[in-house]
């Protein structure tokens, strides 16, 4: 018996062997525990007895209100746990474990053993633990809602159509985690782990973690969160809106949505397919985002931002950030970045009309030399809505919406060309702009 899982107790039960009852005093005890006999076993709880252990025959266990331990052993064994919080371990070869109401635990060795748990029927786990001989592959049963896998070697585990929440052993894992919005850990190993099954139309949100090891994330349909950890990672995102985290680098990321095998810094080697959107690292990123909308997270540190084409998020973080949002109308964040770290808002031209900053303070706004024909600040005249206009270039606030228009030509023919919103309408000076 694994003592490891069915701890001693003080406790006995009532012993039916062939369909005859017999009392506790036929059966073994030992550190509180009941043992059957090596026969075919039926034991049931007694109030003074709460826990069963079957042995080497193919026994039948059943439970109560209260929270039982069912140890089967060896051989076929049907393990009923009732109502309360129950321990189910079938033990060696094909066994059934049915749980019943309240929150179970269930440990499974054979890839034939059988969970059946019932709907609204608590929190229940499912630990596997394949020897080798008897399969060491396992899904969850419907209505289990956890995946624990132990055990050393190559295994698989499966997740059900609901939500689950799957950990892998440290050595390699193949994890599908099936329909439902799911949570995974790879753990140790070289992991492949799929969010939605690859041959069904399941879809959920899900969030996968490659943890240690060279792993292989497919997050399949739905939004999904997709952390490599350590190591050399592929992932893919497939279809939804997925995001690619890292913020478990040990340095700087490099990462080019465009560029999808062209990735440096702590991300170098790694693969990017069909990932949407990018949250860096603690420490000094740049990312890029590509043709479509993108949502860009830099984290802490002093990260470099760009979001390309498309209606882009991009938040910089805690540290002094540079952030491009690019062409189309982007949502621009600076984030904690102030005092001493303030942040840069980049803008290559005036094309580059409707951004929108939502927490400029302190921060800097810099504009390319080349998109806006200047070499220093001192080159346009900063002016508000009410002042009159010069026939020198001009930079036009509204300090009542924040909207910022650019006048090419001052009080010339050309209109003035409305290209960012400061949300908030803060105070803004010439001194905040910046020509790069």
């Amino acid at each position: 018996m694994q003592n490891a899982r069915f701890e001693s107790v003080n406790t006995a039960a009532t012993l039916r062997t062939s369909s005859t009852i017999v009392q506790p005093s036929a059966a073994t005890l030992e550190n509180g525990i009941l043992y059957g006999t090596n026969r075919d076993d039926v034991l049931f709880t007694t109030p003074q007895y709460p826990h069963l252990a079957g042995l080497t025959g193919a026994d039948r266990l059943t439970g109560d209100e209260r929270d039982n331990r069912l140890y089967g052993g060896a051989h076929n064994d049907q393990l009923f746990g009732q109502d309360g919080n129950d321990i189910l371990d079938g033990g060696t070869e094909a066994d059934r474990l049915e749980g019943g109401a309240g929150n179970d635990i269930y440990y499974v060795d054979h890839f034939q053993d059988v969970i059946i748990e019932e709907a609204d029927g608590g929190y229940d786990i499912m630990f596997t633990n394949p020897d080798g001989i008897y399969g060491n592959s396992h899904r969850m049963a419907l209505n289990v809602e956890q995946m624990i896998m132990t055990g050393s070697g190559w295994q698989m585990g499966e997740g059900n159509t609901q939500d689950n929440f799957i950990i892998g052993s440290e050595s390699e894992n193949l994890i599908l985690a099936y329909g439902g919005d799911d949570i995974v850990y790879g753990m140790g190993g070289t992991d492949r782990i799929y969010g939605d099954d690859l041959n069904a139309p399941y879809a959920g949100n899900d969030i996968l973690y490659g943890g240690e090891g060279d792993d292989f994330l497919y997050g399949g349909l739905g939004d999904d969160m997709l952390y490599g950890g350590r190591g050399v990672d592929m992932l893919s995102g497939s279809g939804g809106n997925d995001t690619g985290v890292f913020a478990d680098a040990e340095s700087a990321v490099i990462i080019d949505l465009t560029r999808p095998y062209n990735n440096g810094g702590s991300a170098t080697g790694e693969y990017l397919f069909s990932i949407e959107n990018l949250i860096g690292s603690a420490f000094n990123d740049t990312l890029s985002g590509g043709q479509s909308r993108n949502m860009l997270e830099g984290g802490d540190g002093n990260d470099r931002l760009f979001g390309r084409e498309g209606g882009d998020t991009v938040r910089g973080g805690a540290g002094s950030d540079f952030i491009d949002g690019g062409a189309n109308r982007d949502v621009l964040t600076g984030g904690a970045g102030i005092g001493d770290a303030p942040d840069t808002f980049y803008f290559a031209s005036a094309a580059e009309a409707g951004d929108t900053i939502t927490d400029f303070f302190s921060d800097h706004i810099a504009l390319s030399a080349e998109g806006f024909g200047l070499e220093s600040v001192d080159d346009f005249v900063f002016a508000r809505t009410s002042d009159p206009l010069t026939d020198m270039p001009t930079m036009i606030y509204d300090s009542r919406s924040g909207n910022l228009s650019w006048d090419a030509d001052g009080s010339g023919g050309e209109a003035a060309v409305y290209f960012a919103t400061l949300t908030g309408a803060p105070l803004l000076t010439q001194n905040d702009f910046l020509i790069i």
